[in-house]
C-alpha cells in the first residue's frame, strides 16, 4: 500500500472511505463496510472503532444515509433525513414553533438530545448552548458523502455523552472540479417555499500530495402559517373535541377580583364565562430558516512520514418563530376606579367585586366615594394585543469551528495522529411585538410620575381595535437574550495493528490508544428587562444569567482480537474491548468501558454482540442553570370547576386545594371557581443543581447478519438493543408531582412543591407570582428502553437495469422513564402524552426502493409508523396498581384517544441529461397524506402544535423539488 492512502486512511478518519454508490437509504453497515473493504483494499476505519483494519469484524451494528439518498431527498438540512431514521425520535426542528430555539436536534432512541453526539469526520462539532447539544443546521450539507448512525455502546469511542450513540458526518475527500447544485421547492398550497445553492471547488496539487475543497452554501425557507391549514386552522380542545382557545382574548378577560369578561363594544362587564381567543392561525407549521455557510478542508503530504491536514467551516444561521398576538397573562394590574377608559358600569362591577377581596377594597367600603377618588384595585387581566400582530422571535447564530492536525506512520503497521480544534457559537434572540408589563401598568394607572418617557395611557378594558399604535409603540421595546459558547479540543492517538495474530487467526490484533482533552465555557444571559420575570409579556421564562465551565481530561484504549478464522464452524471469531477514564473538572474521574464479539460460523452468517457501561457528568445548563418559571402543558387542574365536581375527584381533594392556597396565601373562598389551565398550559419552575453527580448508563446489543452467497447482494441484519441509565440526570413532569399529590393518599412532599397563582387558585398565571409545581433536577431517575432493529439491503442487476431495495425497521418493546422513586414508571412505547412528549411508535420503518438504468434514476421512499394512544391510567408506585390519577384517557376527547397507522410516501426521479448535467424532481407526501387531529393540549407546547404533533406527522401536504446539479 502507498503510504499516502496508509496517511488517509489514518486514525482522525474514523470512517468507511466508500459506500456502494447504489446503496439505497440506511444501508446496514455489512454492505459498507465490505464495499469499503473491497473499494480500498487496505486498512479502513468505520464509525464506532478507532482501529485500522482490512477485515475488520466490528460488534456495534452501524448504519448508514448514503450520499444517494440525501440527492434523492433534497433536503434543506440533514435535519429532515435523521427525524425520519426508525431509530430516532423527533426532538425540536423545523416544525417546533412554541418552544423553539432556532436549532434543530437528533434524538437517537428517544433518550434525550443530550444523551447522543454529533461528529463531523469523527470529531465533535461546538454545541449550540448550555446543554451541550450540537445544532444540526451547521452541517454543511452539500459536502456530506454519508452520514453513519452508530446507536448505542458509542461512549467508550467517543465519550461518555454518547450513551444513546452518535451520527458521524462524512465529507467527501480528495474532492476535484466543480460541483454546483440548486433546489427549490413549493408546497402544493403554494407555500412554504425553499430555496438552496450550494457551490464546492476542490483541486490536488503538488503533484498529488495535496487536496484543497471549498464549499459554500445558502439556504431559504419561507413559513407556513398554521391558519393556511384546515387542520390548524382553529385550536381544538383534546379533551372535549370543541373549539377552546385562550381566555386572554381581546376583548379582555378578567380573572380577579371576578371570573369574568369584557362585553364585545367594550363597555361593560359581565360574571361568569371568560372570552376565548383562537390563537392557532398565527403560529407556524414551518418556522422559516436562512442560513449562510462555509466549509473548507485541505490536507498536504509534507513528506512520506508526515500529512498535515485542516478543517474549518463558518455557519450563520436565522431562524423566526412566530407566536399568537401577545398580551397580559393574567398579571395582577393596579387599576384606578376613575380610569378614563371604564365605563359607569365597569367601574362600578370591579369596584363591588374588589369589597373584602385580595388587594382590592375593605368591605363595606363605599363605591361611589372609592369610585370619584380613583383608588386603584388589583385586577388580574387576561387580554390580547391583536392589535400589534404576532410575537416575532428572531434566533440569529454565529458559529465557526478550526481544525487541525498532523497525522502519518508510526511503524509499518501503526499510524498516529495529533489534532486540535476550536469554535464558538455566538446566539442572539431578538423579541419584538411582545411588550413590557410594567409599562402596561404605567399606562394604566394614567402614566404617574416616574413612568418611562413617552407614556401613553393604555386601554386595556375596552373593545377589540381599542389599542391604539401609540400606546402599542409605548410597550413594545425590543428585547434580547444571547448565548456564548467556546468549545477547545486537542487528540491524540496512535492506532492500527500490533503486527501479530492470534496462532489460529491471520488478521493481526487491532489497537488503538490515545489521549483527549475537551474545554467548555459557556455563558447565557438576556438584557436588563429580560431577566426580570414576567416583565416581558408572555416571554415565559426569565433570562436568567449563566455562566459556567469544565474540561475534562480522558485517555482511553481499544482492542479487537481475531482469534480464529477459517476454521470449522469458526469462519471468524473476534473479540473486541475497550476502556476511558476521564477527570471532569465538575464531577471527578468516571469509567467507561465496552466488551463484545462477533462469532461467524460460516462466512455467510455471523452473530454479534457489545456490552458497555458509561458515566455521563451533567452539562453546564444542569449544573448551573438558574430557578426559572415557564410554561409546561397540562388540560386540567384537579382543583377547577365546582365543589361538586372536585369532590367527584376525590374526597379529600378540596383539602388539598385548600393546603395549596394556603401555601401562597390564595383565600379559601376561591375554591369552586378556579378555572381550568389557560389554552392547556400551566406554570412550572424548575433549574439546574450544582450538587449532580454523574449517571450511569449501560447497554447491550446482540444480533446476527446474514449475507447469503446464493442471493448475491443481499444483507440482513437483525439485532435486540437494551439501554438503561440509573441514577438519571432529569426531573419529574408536572404530571408527576400534581398527580402524585393529588390520589387517595397524598404525598406530601409533592404537596408543598405546587404554589398557584394567589389570586385565582389556579395553575396558570404570570410567572412573576404562578410558580407552579417545582421540578426539582436530580440523580433520582432511571430510564430504560429495549427493542429490535431490522435492517435489509438487496442490489441486483437485470437486463433492464439496476433495483435496489433497503429495509430499516425498529420494533421498540419499552420505553420505560421514572423521574423519581415517587414518579410513575411511565412506559412511553406505543403512546403519547404530555409526560411522553412526541408520540413514539413501537413499529417504525423507513423503507427504498431504486430503480436505475444509465443516467436514470426512480426511487420510492415508504416510511410507515404504527398506531400510538394516549397514555394510559398510571398507578403510583405508593399505591395498587390501577388507582386512579387525574391524567389518563378518561379526561380525552374519544376521537383523539388513538392515533391509527401513518403511512407516507415520497417519489424521486433523477436523470442525467449531459455528462456534467444532472436534473432531480423529489415530490414528498406523494399521496398527500393528513396528518391526525389530537387537539392542541395532548402533548407539550412544543410537541402538540396545530392539533396535530407537526415533527412526526408532516402538516405541510405535498411539496415538490427541483433540483439541478451541474459538474466540470
Amino acid at each position: 500500500m502507498k503510504i499516502a492512502t496508509q496517511l488517509r486512511l489514518s486514525a482522525g478518519s474514523l470512517t468507511v472511505a466508500v459506500a456502494l454508490a447504489a446503496t439505497p437509504a440506511f444501508a446496514q453497515d455489512e454492505v459498507a463496510e465490505q464495499g469499503g473493504a473491497a473499494e480500498q483494499g487496505g486498512a479502513i476505519i468505520v464509525t464506532g472503532s478507532r482501529i485500522a483494519n482490512p477485515n475488520l469484524e466490528l460488534s456495534s451494528p452501524v448504519s448508514f444515509v448514503s450520499e444517494d439518498d440525501i440527492n434523492f431527498r433534497q433536503p434543506s438540512s440533514v435535519e429532515e433525513l435523521l427525524r425520519e431514521l426508525p431509530s430516532a425520535v423527533p426532538s425540536i426542528g423545523p416544525g417546533t414553533n412554541n418552544g423553539s430555539d432556532g436549532s434543530a436536534r437528533l434524538n437517537l432512541r428517544g433518550l434525550g438530545t443530550n444523551r447522543n453526539l454529533v461528529l463531523l469526520n469523527g470529531r465533535r462539532v461546538v454545541p449550540r448552548g448550555v446543554d451541550n447539544v450540537t445544532d444540526l443546521n451547521v452541517i454543511p450539507i452539500a459536502l456530506i458523502q454519508r452520514a453513519d448512525v452508530l446507536t448505542g455502546g458509542a461512549s467508550t469511542v467517543y465519550g461518555a455523552d454518547a450513551i444513546a450513540g452518535v451520527v458521524n458526518f462524512i465529507t467527501r475527500k480528495d474532492f476535484e472540479g466543480f460541483d454546483g447544485r440548486f433546489t427549490s421547492g413549493i408546497s402544493e398550497e403554494g407555500d412554504g417555499r425553499s430555496f438552496r445553492i450550494d457551490g464546492t471547488l476542490g483541486a490536488n496539487f503538488a503533484d498529488g500530495r495535496g487536496n484543497a475543497v471549498l464549499s459554500m452554501n445558502y439556504t431559504e425557507t419561507r413559513p407556513v402559517l398554521q391558519g393556511n391549514r384546515p387542520i390548524g386552522l382553529v385550536s381544538l380542545s383534546s379533551n372535549t373535541g370543541n373549539p377552546q382557545g385562550s381566555p386572554t382574548a381581546a376583548p379582555a378577560s378578567i380573572g380577579s377580583p371576578f371570573v369574568g369578561a369584557v362585553t364585545a363594544d367594550g363597555e361593560g362587564f359581565v360574571i361568569g364565562p371568560q372570552n376565548d381567543f383562537n390563537f392557532n392561525p398565527l403560529n407556524l407549521f414551518q418556522t422559516p430558516l436562512e442560513r449562510f455557510s462555509v466549509f473548507g478542508q485541505a490536507n498536504y503530504e509534507i513528506s512520506p512520514a508526515v500529512e498535515v491536514y485542516s478543517e474549518a467551516m463558518f455557519v450563520k444561521t436565522i431562524v423566526e418563530a412566530n407566536l399568537a398576538p401577545s398580551g397580559v397573562f393574567g398579571s395582577a394590574i393596579q387599576v384606578p376606579l376613575n380610569n378614563q377608559f371604564l365605563s359607569a358600569q365597569q367601574a362600578g362591577v370591579l369596584c363591588n367585586a374588589a369589597l373584602g377581596a385580595p388587594g382590592g377594597l375593605p368591605a363595606g367600603a363605599d363605591c361611589a366615594t372609592e369610585i370619584a377618588a380613583g383608588t386603584p384595585v388589583t385586577v388580574g387581566v387576561l387580554r390580547r394585543f391583536t392589535e400589534a400582530g404576532p410575537r416575532v422571535q428572531k434566533f440569529s447564530t454565529n458559529s465557526f469551528q478550526f481544525t487541525g492536525g498532523f497525522r502519518g506512520p508510526l511503524t509499518e503497521t501503526l499510524n498516529w495522529d495529533i489534532s486540535g480544534s476550536y469554535g464558538e457559537s455566538d446566539r442572539v434572540t431578538t423579541r419584538t411585538g411582545w411588550g413590557l408589563l410594567s409599562r402596561v401598568r404605567s399606562g394604566v394607572a394614567g402614566c404617574p410620575a416616574g413612568s418611562a418617557p413617552g407614556c401613553v395611557p393604555f386601554n386595556l378594558f375596552g373593545s377589540e381595535g381599542s389599542i391604539t399604535p401609540e400606546m402599542l409603540s409605548f410597550i413594545d421595546v425590543p428585547t434580547f437574550a444571547f448565548v456564548d459558547v467556546a468549545f477547545t479540543t486537542a487528540q491524540a492517538s496512535v492506532s492500527g495493528d500490533l503486527g501479530f495474530s492470534s496462532p489460529l487467526a491471520s488478521t493481526p490484533i487491532g489497537v488503538a490508544v490515545g489521549l483527549e482533552y475537551r474545554k467548555y465555557n459557556t455563558a447565557s444571559f438576556g438584557d436588563a428587562v429580560s431577566q426580570i420575570p414576567g416583565e416581558v409579556l408572555g416571554a415565559g421564562a426569565a433570562a436568567l444569567p449563566i455562566l459556567g465551565k469544565f474540561d475534562s481530561n480522558e485517555a482511553f484504549a481499544e482492542l479487537v482480537v481475531p482469534l480464529i478464522e477459517d476454521r470449522p464452524f469458526f469462519h471468524n471469531l473476534t473479540i473486541e474491548g475497550g476502556v476511558r477514564v476521564a477527570d471532569y473538572s465538575t464531577s471527578g474521574s468516571s469509567w467507561t468501558w465496552k466488551g463484545g464479539g462477533t462469532w461467524a460460523p460460516v462466512p455467510d452468517f455471523k452473530f454479534r454482540g457489545v456490552y458497555s457501561r458509561a458515566e455521563r457528568a451533567p452539562n453546564i445548563g444542569e449544573l448551573f442553570q438558574p430557578q426559572v418559571t415557564a410554561l409546561t402543558g397540562r388540560a386540567t387542574d384537579p382543583c377547577q370547576g365546582t365543589l361538586a365536581q372536585i369532590d367527584a375527584r376525590g374526597s379529600n381533594f378540596q383539602s388539598l386545594c385548600l393546603a395549596q392556597f394556603a401555601l401562597v396565601g390564595a383565600p379559601a373562598s376561591l375554591l369552586g371557581t378556579v378555572p381550568a389551565p389557560a389554552a392547556g398550559q400551566i406554570q412550572s419552575t424548575q433549574g439546574g443543581n450544582p450538587n449532580l453527580d454523574p449517571e450511569t448508563a449501560r447497554s447491550l446489543t446482540v444480533g446476527a447478519v446474514a449475507t447469503p452467497g446464493f442471493l448475491s447482494g443481499v444483507t440482513v441484519s437483525f439485532d435486540y438493543f437494551r439501554i438503561r441509565v440509573t441514577d438519571a440526570i432529569t426531573t419529574p413532569s408536572q404530571s408527576d408531582v400534581i398527580d402524585g399529590c393529588f390520589q387517595a393518599t397524598p404525598l406530601q412532599n409533592l404537596c408543598s412543591q405546587i404554589f398557584r397563582n394567589p389570586l385565582t387558585g389556579s395553575l396558570s398565571g404570570p410567572a412573576e407570582s404562578t410558580f407552579g409545581p417545582v421540578l426539582a433536577l436530580s440523580n433520582l431517575g432511571r430510564i430504560s428502553t429495549s427493542g429490535f432493529d431490522l435492517a435489509a439491503t438487496a442490489v441486483q442487476d437485470f437486463d433492464f437495469g439496476r433495483l435496489a431495495l433497503s429495509v430499516n425497521a425498529t420494533w421498540t418493546e419499552k420505553f420505560l422513564f421514572q423521574a423519581t422513586p415517587l414518579s410513575i414508571n411511565r412506559q412511553c412505547a406505543g403512546f403519547f402524552s404530555v409526560s411522553c412528549g412526541n408520540p413514539q411508535p413501537k413499529f417504525n420503518s423507513n423503507s427504498r426502493l431504486t430503480y436505475s438504468n444509465g443516467g436514470s434514476s426512480l426511487s420510492l421512499q415508504w416510511r410507515h409508523l404504527s398506531s400510538v394512544s394516549v397514555e394510559p391510567l398510571a398507578p403510583s408506585p405508593q399505591l395498587p396498581v390501577g388507582t386512579p390519577t387525574t391524567a389518563g384517557p378518561a379526561n380525552i376527547f374519544p376521537a383523539f384517544q388513538k392515533i391509527g397507522s401513518y403511512d407516507i410516501f415520497d417519489l424521486a426521479a433523477r436523470q442525467t441529461v449531459m455528462d456534467n448535467l444532472t436534473l432531480s424532481l423529489t415530490v414528498s407526501n406523494l399521496f398527500d397524506k393528513d396528518p391526525p387531529v389530537v387537539g392542541n393540549n395532548i402533548g407539550t407546547s412544543g410537541t402538540n402544535s396545530g392539533n396535530t404533533f407537526p415533527n412526526v406527522f408532516d402538516a405541510i401536504g405535498r411539496r415538490y423539488t427541483l433540483g439541478v446539479q451541474f459538474t466540470f
